[in-house]
């Protein structure tokens, strides 16, 4: 599994109305490789195999925490071969945000180290709700 991703979009948002402290969330998650051919050469970042991935563990804190479903199923699908795919997830995650006061989806790109560990543990919490209660 990855762990090195290229972030593609950002949603800027806040905790609260009256917080301060913006928090910045990639969207959309390339997973990527860094290679060499010698110790002497050139770091060159490649694209792994694997498709894009949505940010699932934001999309669940939002769901829990707002009540913002960021798309999903058809709708988080992004199309790789047209050149509108990532700008169009992008439109949607935005329309979907627009009512929260002062957040906003933002154009960028980031590389970073994603550990998706937390992912399983919404998933087991949600699938087992009513064995926890």
């Amino acid at each position: 599994m990855s762990t090195l991703y290229a972030a593609f979009g950002f949603l800027r948002w806040y905790d609260s109305p009256d917080s301060q402290e913006e928090v910045r969330s990639p969207l959309v998650l390339v997973p990527v490789r860094l290679d060499r051919e010698s110790v002497e050469a050139a770091w060159t970042l490649r694209a792994d195999d694997d498709d894009p991935v949505t940010n699932h563990c934001l999309a669940e804190l939002l769901a829990t925490d707002f009540r913002v479903r960021l798309p999903s199923g058809p709708d988080a699908e992004i199309d790789t071969d047209g050149p509108g795919g990532l700008a169009a997830y992008l439109r949607r995650v935005a329309d979907l945000v627009r009512s929260m006061p002062r957040w906003e989806v933002t154009d960028g790109a980031g590389l970073g180290v994603f550990n998706f560990q937390k992912l399983a543990m919404w998933e087991d919490l949600s699938t087992n709700a009513d064995r926890i209660a």
